[in-house]
């Protein structure tokens, strides 16, 4: 807890201007059922501003120039003829495949806006959320594209080129821009900051699949701080601490275990565990009671180990049936509105709960599958590496409860350790149905609601 009252010298830091470069990682998401894409680095550099409003909130902007390099691995060759199985008059499939490799480079010229709560000390912790607009100045290389599956002319002399489309990609691309900073006065108008931050596209790009850019970055820069209203160090001043005393900023890690709450068949999935991390923002009422809001990235989603024609849930099917061993990762940006309860004792004890809203970033599905089948002609066992991007199967967002018991652990006067243990269920079918079809009488599971158990670790930073 700060204390009631300070002396300073003031500054008013209203303008910062400063050069910042780094490295951004290409992350595409949205829907793609072959292939993988491959995360590839490229430049970000350019000019920052920064305007405060106060000691703790700014609204900041930047002008950036951005190469991001995407790479996507297929199998798209496809070749198929008759051939005569074992010297009988039986007709077979011969299929032949051969991987390639498509890259597409974008250059943009890229305008974020957001806004930025940091802490009061000197080495500063800041968050930000905002959007951003792209404005695409080049573009080269090969775009990819989904395989569709042979015609079905005879097939005794069907033959699969590759789809060339005559790609024009979109001149706008526009997303939300979240991050997190840390910078340190390295003089009086000189500033260190370095950053790291992600930006996810919400517009679609490619017209032929449901793709969206994206992009993990952390950059590096230096800031000039035009200060003005400077009180010299000889004629200090007293400043009331009225209000900042009663906010807190707290930045969180932690280790989450989530599952499929919503299954029809509960003995197909396994829980999955993954990382979690963002902030959060308390406002003391009183001795008793805050009110907390979270800012947090979570990987939810859950494991599949059955039976299925498809790979990201349980779906019976009477012609093809798949041994799937995977992995849903349900990515979102999570944001609780919790009433904080403290139920006293030598270590801070507290009960918190309130609702959460949640938005879809990405979904995905890893893992293997097997194929067997006998007929005719044979046996055939196949392995299928899984790894789709399926965000149209999801709906775009969701919500639930939050329930969390903790405690704060000191360890100097002003900087605590929290530490608490969180559940969430969702209360919304986050399966989008419209985008699917299942047979009819398939006991397919219709419905999929997220639930996790989370242990996150949080350090309390005085404002």
């Amino acid at each position: 807890m700060i204390a009631g009252s300070f002396i300073q010298t003031s500054f008013s830091q209203n303008l910062t201007v400063g050069f910042i470069n780094g490295t951004g990682f290409s992350d595409p998401h949205g829907d793609f059922y072959s292939g993988r894409w491959k995360n590839k680095p490229g430049p970000v550099t350019g000019l920052s501003f920064n305007y405060s409003l106060n000691d703790h909130l700014s609204i900041q902007s930047e002008l950036n120039y951005t190469n991001q390099y995407y790479s996507f691995v297929d199998k798209v060759y496809y070749y198929y003829q008759p051939f005569t199985y074992r010297g009988s008059n039986v007709p077979g499939i011969n299929t032949q495949t051969s991987t390639a490799v498509t890259s597409w480079d974008l250059t943009f010229l890229r305008l974020p806006l957001f806004f930025t709560i940091s802490t009061g000390t000197k080495l500063k912790l800041g968050f930000s959320a905002g959007g951003y607009i792209s404005f695409l100045l080049d573009h080269d290389g090969e775009m990819p594209y989904n395989y569709i599956g042979p015609m079905t002319d005879a097939m005794n002399s069907i033959y699969m080129d590759p789809l060339n489309y005559n790609f024009s990609p979109p001149k706008i691309d526009k997303g939300l821009f979240a991050s997190i900073s840390i910078s340190y006065p390295i003089t009086e108008h000189i500033i260190a900051n370095v950053n790291g931050r992600y930006l996810a596209g919400k517009k679609r790009y490619l017209d032929y699949e449901n793709i969206h850019l994206g992009v993990a970055e952390w950059t590096a820069g230096i800031s000039y701080a035009f200060l003005k209203n400077k009180k010299g160090a000889d004629s200090p001043i007293v400043t009331a601490d009225t209000s900042t005393h009663k906010l807190r900023l707290q930045l969180r890690s932690g280790y989450a275990i989530s599952w499929n709450g919503g299954a029809n068949n509960h003995n197909s999935y396994l829980p999955k565990s993954s990382m979690t991390g963002g902030i959060s923002v308390e406002w003391l009422l009183d001795k008793s009671f805050s009110l907390q809001m979270d800012i947090l990235y979570r990987r939810l989603g859950y494991r599949m180990k059955d039976s299925s024609w498809v790979f990201f849930r349980y779906s019976p099917n009477n012609n093809s049936m798949y041994l799937a061993d995977t992995r849903i990762d349900l990515d979102y940006l999570l944001v609780p509105l919790l009433l904080k309860v403290k139920l006293g004792g030598p270590l801070s004890v507290y009960f918190n709960t309130g609702p959460y809203f949640s938005m879809l970033l990405n979904a995905s599905v890893s893992g293997t599958a097997y194929l067997s089948s006998i007929n005719l002609n044979g046996y055939s066992y196949s392995k299928t590496n899984v790894f789709d991007r399926i965000e149209s199967y999801f709906k775009p967002m969701d919500a639930g409860w939050v329930y969390g018991l903790g405690c704060k652990i000191p360890f100097s006067q002003k900087f605590a350790l929290d530490v608490e243990v969180r559940y969430e269920k969702g209360d919304r079918n986050v399966f989008d149905s419209s985008n699917f079809y299942d047979q009819a009488n398939s006991k397919a599971d219709g419905t999929m609601h997220n639930e996790s158990l989370s242990l996150i670790l949080g350090v309390n930073f005085p404002f």
